[in-house]
This record gives structure tokens, sequence and C-alpha cells, in this order.
């Protein structure tokens, strides 16, 4: 019973409209450049089908320490003191959208800025 309930709380959760009107479009392209920073390229290369897969690293110690960077570096450190305050259930529900909005970010600007696309041809090159 008590696992039904927390996997009823996960489903409910969708972070409030107050954080994500105070999140700016730049924090995902800036989130996207920390996890670079932190995880490796290979973050923005695509699937065999095309899609993104950044979803892996929700819950990961790089993901966490990406978003701390950017927070720190963009003066949200608000954003990142939030998570930290949410059961674990509904920071997952946070990191998913984070990473939505940085996919959709990725998706308006046609994938990597140019100097991501810049490096990941650089090595492809040097490989």
């Amino acid at each position: 019973m008590r696992r039904q309930i927390k996997a009823r709380r996960l489903l409910d959760y969708s972070v409030p409209r107050r954080i994500k009107r105070a999140i700016p479009d730049y924090f995902y392209l800036a989130l996207g450049g920390e996890l670079v920073s932190v995880c490796g390229r290979h973050v923005l290369e695509r699937d065999e089908y095309g899609e993104y897969t950044f979803h892996w690293l929700i819950g990961t110690s790089g993901y966490h320490v990406a978003l701390k960077a950017t927070c720190a570096k963009l003066g949200m450190e608000w954003l990142s003191d939030y998570r930290d305050s949410l059961e674990w259930y509904e920071s997952d529900g946070l990191d998913s959208e984070l990473l939505e909005g940085m996919l959709r970010q990725f998706e308006l600007g046609g994938g990597a800025n140019a100097y991501y696309r810049y490096l990941l041809e650089r090595e492809r090159k040097a490989h």
C-alpha cells in the first residue's frame, strides 16, 4: 500500500508554475553545457533512432554537479535549493522537466550550438 501511495505521488507531481516561469530559456542551454563539461560530449549525441538520450542522467551525481554549477553560474541557487528540498520522487520529476526543457531548447536551436558542434566534429576527425 505504501509503495502504491508513493508511486501515485510521483505520477501526480508537477513543477509549480511559479518555478517554471522563473527559469529563463538560457538556463536550459547552460545546463546542457555543464552536462557536457561534467559527463562528456556523448550527452549531445543522438541514439540509433535519432533521439537525444538525456534522461539516463536523472539521479546521477554528474547531473547533480552540472545542475549545481549551472545554478551557481547563473545566480539561480534558489532552484538548486528548491530541488534539494524535495522528496526523491519529486526531485526526479523536476529533473525530468528540466531535461525536457533542455531538449526543447536544443531542438529549437537545431541541436547543439555551434561551439559544441565544432568540438564534436573536431573529436571525430581526431579519431
